[in-house]
């Protein structure tokens, strides 16, 4: 995977080498790895998102990870008396990495 962009939390205090765009990595796992022990540093964890495949060799051309608080949960389709209710995880961080063929 050859190019990378960022856009991550603010936060000078860790000694991990930070991400910067244009950074290569061998593959798209290499890159999730790498993320992933930055994101720890820094106090956050991490997930794919989504991959894009050429349709036409079938390998990953793109993949985007996230911070694991990205995003909103959906409305709870449920009935409004459960007992006990599962605590709001997902706060809308906008952290993440792109990784690109």
């Amino acid at each position: 995977m050859e190019n990378a962009s960022l856009n991550d939390h603010n936060n000078t205090s860790h000694s991990f080498k930070p991400i910067k765009l244009g950074m290569e990595f061998d593959s798209d796992e290499d890159g999730f790895n790498y993320y992933n022990e930055y994101a720890a540093t820094i106090g956050f964890s991490v997930r794919k998102e989504y991959a894009n495949k050429s349709k036409a060799h079938g390998y990953i051309t793109s993949r985007k990870f996230t911070c694991y608080k990205k995003g909103y949960r959906g409305k709870d389709k449920r009935d409004m008396l459960v007992k006990k209710p599962r605590k709001e995880t997902r706060t809308g961080c906008l952290a993440h990495l792109v990784v690109s063929r």
